[in-house]
């Protein structure tokens, strides 16, 4: 029996991929039509700015602490096709795009369809994922950008020769243009970098020096034209999410908010013996700013062990608690019946069975 199921899988792969994928986009697209709590998390900004944009202003791509770019993608979609919908619809086939990129990830590594399809399978029960399909935020496009950067990575490895050339070109653009969405990728040029010093080491010098010219490509494309150039100057970002990520005053450590009123206490005393020792009259973004990044510099310096173990702790729990206040009330708030435990189940169920 086991050796029939796996030679079905070998011998019917495109087959059992299509119904998968299919299925991926069924489920999401279920998830979107059954949604009726459009503003979640932050895709409250992203809504705002779009009515900005439909009442003829043009914001920046950096405005204050967001972007603007997934505003300017969804009026795009709302203008030509007369509703949002399409947007949405754009962004599960994006969605889709990236199980099938997940796909070909896994087979290039392990070389076998199994794997492969287990990763799909995976993503198709991973409800957390289908879940931001309705949602007018950037993690679906992050996504996207983020494996197709590594398969095309693992193409030059594999000195596919068509890829060779292009790739120090794609890769660049593609890591550029994925920044107006979401930084994650921002400092990916040190990663071709390290790379290249692997494989230099390893005296494979032709791939070291592909990924090298990658890694450069990247860095003169940041430094040419600097995303800063894209910013709205009258309204400078806030230095918050960096603030609370390296300093104790964010809950127990790492919390992006004042969650004991002790923390909020003593900030405002530091901010104030700040401003008396800087003679400053006013708190502007600037000065917020500059205090946050004194506070930063003055607890590394002074309890490096402890900004170290935040650092862990950030990591091991602040980053790995499961955000399921948005996803229990895209599904209870939604148009079908679905109770708040059921829907936590439905949110649960695939942690349990991976």
């Amino acid at each position: 029996m086991k050796y029939r199921l796996l030679n079905f899988f070998e011998t019917k792969h495109k087959l059992v991929l299509l119904t998968l994928l299919g299925f991926n986009l069924f489920i999401k697209l279920i998830f979107f039509y059954n949604s009726t709590a459009t503003i979640v998390s932050e895709a409250g900004s992203n809504y705002g700015l779009l009515q900005a944009i439909e009442n003829g202003e043009k914001p920046a791509f950096y405005t204050g602490t967001y972007r603007s770019m997934l505003a300017y993608v969804g009026y795009f979609f709302k203008k030509f096709t007369g509703t949002l919908d399409t947007f949405f619809w754009f962004q599960a086939l994006i969605s889709v795009l990236s199980v099938y990129i997940l796909y070909l990830i896994c087979l290039k590594l392990t070389g076998k369809k199994i794997p492969a399809f287990f990763a799909v399978l995976l993503a198709t029960i991973f409800m957390d994922y289908h879940l931001l399909t309705p949602v007018f935020y950037y993690q679906i496009f992050e996504i996207f950008f983020t494996l197709f950067v590594v398969y095309l990575t693992i193409l030059i490895i594999e000195k596919k020769k068509i890829i060779r050339s292009a790739a120090i070109l794609i890769i660049p653009c593609t890591i550029y243009f994925s920044v107006f969405f979401r930084g994650t990728l921002n400092y990916f040029w040190f990663v071709f970098l390290l790379m290249f010093v692997f494989t230099f080491a390893l005296k494979n010098f032709e791939l070291s020096g592909r990924l090298a010219a990658i890694g450069i490509t990247t860095l003169i494309l940041f430094i040419a034209i600097p995303h800063s150039k894209f910013r709205d100057i009258e309204r400078p970002a806030v230095n918050d999410i960096i603030f609370f990520g390296h300093t104790l005053y964010g809950g127990d450590g790492g919390e992006g908010s004042f969650v004991y009123e002790k923390n909020r206490s003593l900030y405002e005393s530091r901010l104030k013996e700040y401003m008396i020792k800087n003679n400053l009259d006013s708190v502007t973004v600037k000065i917020h700013n500059d205090f946050q990044i004194s506070e930063i510099k003055d607890f590394i310096t002074k309890n490096p062990h402890r900004w170290f173990l935040l650092q862990v702790r950030k990591i091991t729990c602040t980053f790995g608690i499961i955000p399921i206040r948005d996803n229990l009330e895209l599904l209870t708030t939604g148009n079908l019946p679905i109770k708040w435990y059921l829907s936590a189940l439905i949110i649960q169920i695939p942690y349990i069975i991976i």
